[in-house]
């Protein structure tokens, strides 16, 4: 044998934003990438390096011989320095076709926390894939196949002073390792993660059509992730903390979410009772209500800002113009008591001061969410669960148990709830 197949299935969770790094002329959205037959798709470099990122991770950062062979790595010591080599991996991905997705653009904006107004010129769209096909989760397949054929000691190698050949079982036992953390704990595909997108699980991971997860395997894996769950409450009616209607902006092309279910469920209110051109709808993906994970970070780096903790903003969170990537994850959040009569349309108006009457030009719909639960996660990659792990305490204890947390456009204050999962 010297070549083996793998079959792999991800499903996707939240919204997917592979980029090509182009604007659209017509929308002026970063693009999804695609190929020359116009399909979308998920490239095998892409799963290639997030194989390699959690293969580092699973050896506590530690590039040890398997993973320099697996990766195609050669060190040569040589009279003044070292030299590397890069001789081809492997391991092969192959790229993964996206059939029929559905598209919709998200907008992107940086908010000035002194002002709690949009940025100058900050503003950006992304088109992403949304987590779902005709209402059913999106499921990618994907194909990893091993040159076993590889495994040789060739002269580059022994420069390389890896004198003796290098198992192939260690090799398999390995990458089915990473397989299984995949399933056991999920990963980020593509961009904007830190924001809520990209989340995935590995569903099943077959060879020569029998499985190679195993929860044997799972128990024994170190944890690449710390997480915190999510649960966010939006009562019925007011309370001492103010307005509790929930709104989260959708797209100024969005229509409205309950005209989406009316073409999809005829028993429900006649289409003459929903006008889907609510000035201001709630965020879907035309499948279900959604709080994008930007917008919980959003509210959050608010306060940290309040509160003066400028470090956390910038060490963690990587804000604040700092030059470091975030270190935190915050998913996107799914509603898990949704009904229609939820969500109703307000009508909000200015008046004159002196007469009470209605301003000619301000009067407005707006849809707010009400007596609705979301649920979503928090996540650090567990090297960083020390210092991230101090600042969800706080966030915890000092903002959310005192609701201070405004979200959304209506400065709602809803109930937040962190929950630490058990490794």
């Amino acid at each position: 044998m010297k070549k083996i197949v793998y079959n792999l299935e991800f499903l996707i969770e939240t919204a997917l934003h592979i980029g090509s790094g182009i604007l659209s002329p017509e929308t002026g959205a970063g693009t999804i990438v695609q190929n020359g037959m116009g399909e979308y798709y998920i490239p095998g470099t892409t799963l290639a390096g997030l194989f390699f990122e959690r293969l580092y991770h699973l050896n506590k950062q530690n590039e040890d011989d398997i993973y320099k062979t697996l990766i195609g790595k050669v060190e040569i010591e040589g009279s003044e320095n070292k030299k590397t080599f890069y001789i081809g991996s492997t391991l092969v991905f192959r790229s993964s076709i996206i059939k029929e997705p559905e598209l919709m653009i998200r907008d992107r904006v940086k908010i000035n926390r002194k002002l709690r107004t949009a940025e100058y010129e900050s503003k950006f769209s992304v088109w992403q894939i949304n987590p779902h096909i005709h209402k059913e989760p999106l499921i990618i397949k994907a194909i990893c196949e091993i040159d076993l054929s590889s495994f040789v000691i060739d002269n580059l190698r022994q420069s390389g002073n890896i004198q003796k050949k290098i198992d192939p079982s260690i090799a398999i036992t390995t990458v089915e390792n990473v397989f299984n953390s995949w399933n056991k704990e999920g990963l980020f595909i593509g961009g904007y993660s830190s924001s809520g997108m990209g989340w995935a699980k590995l569903k099943s991971a077959t060879k020569d059509g029998e499985t190679i997860l195993q929860d044997e395997i799972k128990r024994k894996l170190p944890s690449v992730f710390k997480t915190w769950d999510i649960i966010l409450e939006v009562n019925k009616e007011s309370d001492d903390y103010g307005t509790n209607g929930l709104l989260i902006r959708g797209g100024d092309e969005q229509i409205s979410f309950r005209y989406n279910e009316w073409k999809n469920n005829i028993t429900q209110s006649p289409i003459s009772e929903i006008n889907p051109q609510i000035d201001a709808v709630f965020m879907h993906d035309g499948k279900q209500l959604f709080i994008p994970g930007s917008s919980l970070k959003g509210a959050i780096s608010f306060c940290l800002d309040k509160y003066g903790k400028i470090e956390w903003l910038k060490n963690l969170l990587g804000q604040e113009k700092s030059d470091v990537g975030g270190k935190v994850f915050f998913k996107d959040l799914y509603p898990t008591n949704y009904k229609p009569e939820h969500l109703l349309t307000i009508e909000r108006h200015a008046e004159d001061e002196f007469t009470r009457a209605i301003l000619g030009t301000s009067k407005f719909n707006e849809e707010c969410l009400f007596n609705t639960t979301f649920e979503g996660q928090i996540r650090c990659y567990a090297n960083d669960e020390k210092e991230v792990g101090n600042m969800i305490a706080f966030i915890k204890e000092d903002l959310c148990e005192k609701r201070v947390i405004s979200i959304g456009a209506g400065s709602c204050y809803p109930k937040i709830t962190i929950k630490e999962q058990e490794n």
